[in-house]
């Protein structure tokens, strides 16, 4: 990890493998994925429902449920492969050097504790600091997160405060002990366009002031067009295509790239897909995206295309490119 800290590395994913075992066979929701994170940026993962998003997101802190188990990769993260640490190790890594937000706020808060409650809690657990010093610790995190009176608000419950509110709550609790990377998944799909361009400013600043990397996912073009530094575009279970966002907005190169980015106001041509997405136990041989692809050619039909650096940092899995 020597040379990937000079590169400003902070997470790197290999080969990362996460199936489903079902009666109706194997799901493979995450299958040979490989990313780097890079210390400081916002990286957003895009895909529709169903793509491997999520999946992907609670791979990385080995949060998947039964039938759900990680069957090969590697995570590499302070110079760990995360896959090979104890649950008493990653229970340590969880919340204090990686944290996650999940897209729900209001399933994601006890009812039966007050607010500040709930965010000491984490301090107390990961950095082993009084109640006291942990209570002066929220009063800040509040007031981070715009969270008006602080004071007041600490000893309020999840049912006294908004969507939009219990979202920076759950931020809040994400920061207090200042991560290294925060994973947000569908933070503001809930929240109303205004809300939500509140809460991915608070995002941009955050990761400013703390030069903290966050990674991002979404189906949602507006929000990535907004907020990402990189992208990297999932279509069942696979990346297909990544890059830094001018390049993927102004040259996308994979055709499912091309078909998502032709449905934003304001683009001309709008390429419809045909068919649906096929199912995860059984992907297509060959291009997973031949059989909805109005590009493809006899080749996509049997051979899987290799992930391909088509221009200096833009990623592309099509045999288009190679």
């Amino acid at each position: 990890m020597d040379s990937e800290n000079e590169l400003g590395t902070v997470l790197s994913v290999t080969g990362l493998c996460t199936y489903f075992f079902t009666k109706k066979g194997i799901v493979k929701a995450v299958d040979n994925v490989s990313f780097d994170v890079r210390k400081g940026e916002i990286m957003c993962i895009v895909g529709e429902s169903g793509s491997g998003k999520t999946v992907t997101a609670l791979s990385l802190l080995r949060l998947v449920e039964h039938p759900g188990r990680i069957v090969e990769g590697k995570i590499m993260f302070d110079g760990k492969n995360l896959l090979d640490l104890t649950l008493r190790e990653m229970r340590d890594i969880r919340g204090k050097k990686i944290a996650m937000i999940f897209q729900d706020p209001h399933s994601s808060l006890d009812p039966v504790f007050t607010i500040g409650e709930q965010i000491a809690e984490a301090m107390t657990a990961h950095k082993g600091i009084t109640k006291g010093e942990a209570k002066a610790r929220v009063y800040e995190l509040l007031k981070l997160v715009d969270i008006p009176e602080p004071e007041r608000r600490f000893h309020e419950y999840p049912h006294q405060f908004s969507g939009g509110m219990k979202q920076r709550v759950m931020i809040a609790m994400a920061l207090s002990c200042k991560p290294l990377i925060l994973i947000a998944d569908e933070p503001t799909s809930s929240l109303d366009v205004t809300i939500q361009a509140l809460i991915l400013d608070m995002f941009i600043e955050l990761r400013k002031k703390f030069n903290m990397a966050i990674i991002y996912i979404t189906h949602d073009l507006w929000v990535i067009r907004y907020i990402s530094d990189r992208v990297a575009v999932m279509y069942l279970g696979i990346i297909v295509e990544s890059a830094d966002k001018k390049e993927i907005f102004e040259n996308p190169l994979h055709p499912y790239t091309q078909a998502l980015l032709s449905s934003l106001p304001g683009k001309k041509g709008r390429i419809l897909l045909k068919g649906e997405v096929p199912s995860p136990v059984n992907p297509p041989e060959g291009c997973r995206f031949h059989s909805r692809c109005p590009k493809r050619f006899d080749r996509c039909e049997k051979i899987e295309p290799e992930m391909k650096e088509v221009v200096s940092g833009h990623f592309v899995m099509c045999h288009l490119y190679s």
